[in-house]
């Protein structure tokens, strides 16, 4: 395979060694050597990302504008091929080829709140060097991705048409759902006053390159989902997975709660960040934005519960009841 891929491109040097790398769950992801560079190369989900043209536009509208206001700003984007495209169609397939950040590292996990302050200022450096580029010239890579509305909605849907034995069984967790149901106006009339901004919207530590040595962060990676969207993304993605004790697939939900020390620091480093460049709104939007990703998530389990496990997937039949109990006990511990 990837001997007919670079030949789409203008990689110079020896292919020495090509194999899986990384953690990522969406694309297939390898680590290519040659004898002068190493790149990632990422076979693309297109059941997740079905537009690979509104990928490969946004890419190029990335790469304009910050050669064109901070080429010092380093934006791992991917490189070209000898078409000048970003995403490259070869044997019924999508892929892109970015190039390998050295001597920097990822964490899966940090218990370190310095280092989740270091990854917040990193993805509110992100938003600052794109907030000039205009929104409508960016596509929705996943539409309604954080659209709290919509999923509302469609567990409000998999109540009438889901499976009848576990909705039947599930009336109290029903019942904890509809408890936070008064988000839902306040999400839409924040909507319907903001702007949209063009945000990283999966704001994992694992998309934060660190430097080896100085732990500074490097780069922000996995840009796919960088695209319009509202104020509270990045900052509710960062609180949902940093600032909780335990990841969203912990079983003992008594002992699944927000670390203050975390959340603090997420906070008061992004807020203050971004302050002198938004609105008082946005500002004030921003004090929800853990509790709309956090339902919003929980909105998603308890929804693809409800359906047999359509989405997420399954690895045992109370899995993503087990995460939405979970992600619910999270939200419970912001009140």
């Amino acid at each position: 395979m990837i001997i007919g891929l670079l030949e789409h491109f203008n990689i110079s040097g020896k292919t020495l060694n090509f194999k899986p790398f990384g953690s990522g769950l969406i694309h297939e992801t390898f680590l290519l050597e040659t004898e002068s560079k190493h790149y990632i190369v990422q076979k693309i989900n297109t059941s997740v990302f079905k537009n690979s043209a509104a990928l490969n536009q946004n890419f190029k509208q990335f790469s304009t504008h910050i050669k064109e206001n901070n080429p010092a700003y380093y934006l791992p984007l991917p490189i070209l091929n000898i078409h000048g495209d970003s995403i490259t169609h070869y044997e019924n397939n999508y892929y892109k080829i970015s190039p390998f950040v050295e001597n920097t590292y990822t964490l899966n996990h940090t218990e370190r709140p310095e280092l989740a302050g270091l990854a917040a200022r990193a993805f509110a450096e992100l938003f600052l060097n794109l907030k000039d580029l205009n929104p409508t010239k960016i596509q929705d890579s996943i539409p309604h991705f954080h659209d709290l509305s919509l999923r509302y909605t469609q567990f409000q849907n998999a109540l009438k048409t889901g499976n009848s034995t576990k909705i039947e069984a599930c009336k109290e967790e029903i019942s904890e759902i509809n408890k936070y149901k008064e988000l839902i106006p306040v999400f839409e009339s924040f909507v319907q006053i903001l702007p949209k901004r063009i945000l990283h919207h999966d704001t994992k530590i694992n998309n934060v390159l660190f430097h080896k040595k100085t732990h500074q962060p490097v780069a922000i990676c996995d840009l796919d989902t960088l695209m319009p969207g509202y104020i509270w993304s990045d900052l509710g993605d960062m609180i949902r997975t940093y600032a909780c004790s335990f990841s969203e697939e912990h079983i003992e939900i008594d002992e699944v709660k927000i670390k203050k020390s975390f959340l603090e620091i997420l906070t008061k480093t992004y807020t203050e960040t971004l302050k002198p460049h938004i609105s008082d709104t946005e500002t004030s939007a921003l004090n929800y934005a853990g509790p709309f990703l956090i339902y919003m998530q929980a909105l998603r389990f308890f929804t693809d519960y409800l359906q047999d496990n359509i989405y997420y997937g399954a690895k045992y039949p109370e899995h993503n009841l087990m995460r939405a109990k979970n992600q619910l006990a999270l939200l419970a511990s912001l009140y």
